[in-house]
């Protein structure tokens, strides 16, 4: 065992990292299908404009909802041709992702052990790959569609780590400018990064270098938000911004079950309690940490994108009702909130940890367990009724079977068609 800071570092921690990985894997390889599934239909015109030489630049930048997803289409479309529209080739890219955005919070941690001297951060590490590598966000992980909010998230969080050195370096502000460009076109809730990192270089400080990157910062994202803006068309399920004002008390309980689904996703009124713990966890150790200036902006950013995706979801969704708010694919965008928790208790300066605050670590640890079984045991169940729609497709018929996979069956057999001309995805 090695004594970098004078306590003893488990080999069971390092272990610990590696499991939630390896479980997701095996879950890969033993319960991915290979059927295209709602939005994933909305995908082959796309690819027949593809295959016959149509595409157009337009295409690409085209709205998908409120999402200008260039990027994935770009990569999409890519994988598409080298394997024929085998969709389990963006699930190996969704696999990927996870671990890309599990390194970039490891070397971060790394970083903030360093600064602080507190040797290697396993124990962090552990929890931060219980969060990362969650089955809980099944929907995310399972259908490959959903390829544009890790990618999203990956470039979010890697603008906001730039930034956050980006006071001794313009590169690194022009770094995380572009790294905010991918994220936005990628998917909606990109667009945060902007005004959060507006928010992170004023607290970082009010000298001229600062002054100077807030200008540019901010230049960069009014060049962003006009292009992602221009001929933006609002969709038609959006109801107005007054719907709030109707539901004065759905709206809260929608954010802050939100905001508690990582940890807490098998019951609703559970999982808005402990949004509502962890949103208080969040401020209140932000403020024990405020003098952590290696943690502090990162943290605020990072709780700042949770509670903005949380809030501008419930903005578009609020007349499905709060319980819509327990969709697993919120998940991954609620975990930022967590991760800075996470961050933010380990950084807690010696003096000022409480003798809870292991406790409080294993109980999370022990909830994004339970949350990631429950997740396991959810996708299990929408495996085996894909399986079963997977032999209609096929087929052509048992049109109750198809409205699994999309409910317009008349549009998806027209688009069958479509996938048996050019042999793509379960016809390859």
């Amino acid at each position: 065992m090695s004594q970098a800071t004078g306590k003893p570092h488990k080999a069971w921690l390092r272990l610990l990292c590696f499991l939630p990985p390896a479980t997701l894997l095996a879950a890969f390889l033993c319960f991915s299908v290979d059927v295209p599934y709602l939005d994933q239909w909305e995908f082959v015109p796309f690819l027949q404009k593809a295959m016959d030489g149509a595409l157009t630049p337009h295409d690409f930048w085209a709205q998908h909802n409120e999402h200008r997803i260039l990027f994935p289409r770009l990569i999409m479309l890519a994988l598409a041709r080298a394997t024929h529209w085998d969709l389990r080739a963006e699930l190996a890219l969704n696999f990927l992702l996870g671990a890309a955005l599990f390194a970039l919070l490891a070397w971060q941690a790394g970083a903030a052990a360093k600064n602080a001297g507190r040797g290697e951060a396993w124990g962090l590490r552990a929890i931060l790959s219980l969060i990362v590598f969650s089955l809980s966000q099944w929907q995310n992980w399972f259908l490959g569609w959903q390829l544009q909010e890790f990618l999203s998230l990956f470039f979010v969080l890697a603008a906001l780590f730039l930034l956050d050195r980006s006071r001794s370096r313009v590169g690194f502000l022009a770094l995380a400018a572009a790294a905010g460009v991918v994220g936005t076109y990628s998917f909606a809730n990109g667009m945060l990064i902007w005004p959060i990192g507006a928010a992170m270089l004023c607290v970082s400080g009010w000298n001229h270098a600062n002054r100077q990157n807030l200008a540019l910062w901010a230049a960069a994202g009014i060049l962003t938000a006009c292009s992602y803006l221009y001929d933006y068309h609002t969709p038609s399920y959006h109801p107005p911004l007054s719907a709030v004002l109707r539901h004065p008390i759905e709206y809260p309980l929608y954010v802050l079950r939100y905001l508690g689904q990582p940890v807490l996703n098998w019951n609703g009124t559970a999982a808005a309690w402990m949004g509502g713990a962890g949103l208080l966890a969040w401020i209140v150790l932000l403020y024990r940490t405020r003098v952590e200036k290696h943690v502090f902006a990162s943290c605020l950013g990072l709780g700042l994108y949770a509670i903005g995706s949380a809030l501008i979801t419930g903005l578009a969704r609020i007349e499905f009702g709060p319980d819509q708010a327990m969709s697993s694919r919120y998940i991954t965008l609620a975990n930022p909130l967590w991760l800075a928790i996470a961050f933010l208790a380990w950084s807690l300066p010696p003096g000022r940890k409480s003798r809870w605050l292991p406790r409080a670590a294993w109980t999370l640890a022990v909830l994004l367990v339970m949350a990631s079984l429950y997740g396991g045991y959810r996708w299990t169940e929408r495996y085996h009724a894909y399986s079963e729609s997977r032999s209609a497709l096929m087929a052509g018929d048992r049109p109750e079977l198809l409205k699994r996979l999309y409910p317009d069956v008349p549009r998806l057999l027209e688009r069958r068609e479509i996938l048996r001309k050019y042999r793509l995805s379960v016809f390859r």
